[in-house]
């Protein structure tokens, strides 16, 4: 499959943009995707980490009514999925991108715009599909909420150790600053004011961009400072610097994120319009304060703040529990289900996979109470609606489970279900388990499931557990080349990597 990436950085826009389609490109090339990027000029000069990716990058000449006529003279090929990140592109611009782009992505962060795109995503926590369906085709896939926050390589890793270290213990001691890359407002400067101010035993480390006009300054201002700091110029391990802080002042863009998978709390100030409804989300969360926008802010407010979560780690504690609640750092691999090709069942009808949503409790129990179903099922009693309710809640919140709905002509057909398996420091596994709606049965739709499966988590080991007794499991799982490996358990080893 081939993706062309349309976004763009600046000192305008900042690199919010570009940073989650990377994150994002760069899972789609861990399953053997081939990504394009297409930006303009002063992109890559913004975030010059894009030149360090292993992308292919299109410079634009920056007309804008013309682009279309250029992407396809540029890349007269087309490609199978146009993934837009931008809020100078609309509907008709993606509407003259059909057919050179078989099908369209659009990311987005406020549902204000209409879209002509088949799958549609927001990663703003608490927001609900419905908020977006008048403005899309009834078609479209949308895709909305904190779980599909796309984040940069490292803040999955990191996760498990950074939050059993801040169950143990919490205290103030560090902060990471990180006022957007190119930082236009000369906030980060103002926000070292207000940390000196504080007067408290703390070290820094401060972010920017290669791009921003104020690192001589900021560096400056660092070496007349009593309190310990460093700055660290487009560092390559941001996830580090996040893990090792025990607070953040930062911007309600991307890295609020980022910040919530490794639980760290924040001093959040708003710099552009479209990070209010973020800010407003991650404050009633309660992952963060959010301490007013970008020209309310004054060093004696920093100084305050911190003074009063230094006097209080019981809060710390909580908004950092709070925060972990947001996102767990598989977005980007959630996000990439909706871009999977679906496959055919026996009558022709497509078969595909979404993610389960609460109104898919109660059709799930109904297949579940069929006798048909308990026959080869572990637990062979039928489960009450209360205990359904309970499996059903934390399989939905659960980090270590994909819970799916198999759609045969868009409509609920079944149910397929991804257990991470823990190996400690092994490679990952999930087994499989795999439901098909009474109705649905005979159809070929469980072999058209587990073949999504298999390409959308190709780096991934899947494992299937099979009583004897049930061959009809035995057939599907074997013609789907699960191969035996002990006691009733088969496996399907991960794909080899792309070069």
């Amino acid at each position: 499959m081939r993706a062309v990436f349309r976004a763009d950085a600046s000192a305008k826009l900042g690199a919010g943009h570009l940073v989650r389609c990377l994150s994002f490109a760069n899972a789609l090339a861990e399953a053997g995707w081939d990504c394009t990027f297409a930006v303009r000029p002063e992109s890559a000069e913004a975030y010059p980490s894009l030149l360090r990716n292993p992308f292919k990058v299109i410079p634009l000449s920056g007309d804008s009514e013309e682009e279309t006529e250029e992407l396809q003279e540029r890349l007269p090929d087309g490609f199978d999925w146009m993934v837009l990140d931008h809020y100078e592109r609309g509907l008709e611009f993606e509407q003259s991108c059909r057919g050179w782009a078989r099908q369209i992505m659009v990311i987005d962060d406020l549902p204000v715009r209409q879209h002509h795109c088949d799958v549609l995503l927001d990663q703003t926590l608490g927001r609900q599909p419905s908020e977006y369906a008048h403005l899309v085709p009834n078609e479209c896939r949308i895709a909305t909420g904190s779980a599909y926050s796309l984040l940069r390589r490292g803040f999955g890793a990191w996760r498990t150790a950074t939050l059993d270290r801040r169950r143990q213990y919490y205290e103030l001691q560090r902060l990471v600053v990180s006022m957007g890359a190119t930082d236009t407002r000369k906030l980060t400067a103002l926000v070292l004011d207000g940390i000196e101010e504080a007067g408290l035993d703390l070290e820094v480390d401060v972010i920017l961009g290669t791009s921003s006009p104020n690192i001589k300054a900021v560096q400056a201002k660092i070496e007349g400072m009593k309190t310990p700091a460093i700055l660290h110029v487009d560092p390559p391990r941001i996830a580090r610097l996040m893990a090792d802080a025990d607070l953040a002042i930062g911007a309600a863009g991307t890295s609020a994120w980022e910040r919530c998978c490794l639980g760290l709390p924040s001093l959040v100030v708003t710099i552009a319009g479209n990070q209010r409804d973020i800010a407003k989300a991650i404050s009633e969360a309660g992952t963060a304060k959010v301490i007013g926008d970008a020209e309310d802010l004054t060093p004696a407010l920093i100084a305050s703040e911190l003074r009063q979560l230094h006097e209080n780690p019981d809060l710390l504690t909580l908004m950092s529990v709070k925060a972990a609640a947001v996102c767990d750092g598989f977005g980007a691999i959630r996000a990439s289900l909706p871009l999977q090709q679906g496959e055919p069942a026996k009558d022709g009808g497509e078969v595909m996979l979404r993610f389960a949503r609460p109104e898919d409790e109660t059709p799930m129990l109904e297949w579940q109470r069929d006798p048909s179903t308990r026959q080869f099922a572990r637990e062979s009693r039928v489960p009450t609606e209360r205990e359904h309710r309970r499996w059903f809640q934390r399989r939905l919140l659960s980090e270590t489970c994909f819970l799916t709905v198999i759609e045969h002509e868009r409509e609920a057909a079944g149910v397929l279900r991804l257990d991470k398996i823990d190996r400690g420091m092994g490679s990952p596994a999930y087994e499989i388990s795999i439901l098909v709606a009474p109705a649905k049965r005979r159809l070929g739709i469980a072999r058209a499931a587990l073949n999504i499966a298999r390409r959308w988590l190709p780096g991934i080991e899947l494992v299937a557990e099979i009583l004897p007794e049930n061959q009809a499991s035995l057939g599907l799982f074997q013609a789907a080349a699960y191969e035996p490996q002990h006691s009733g358990i088969f496996h399907n080893l991960p794909a080899a990597r792309p070069n």
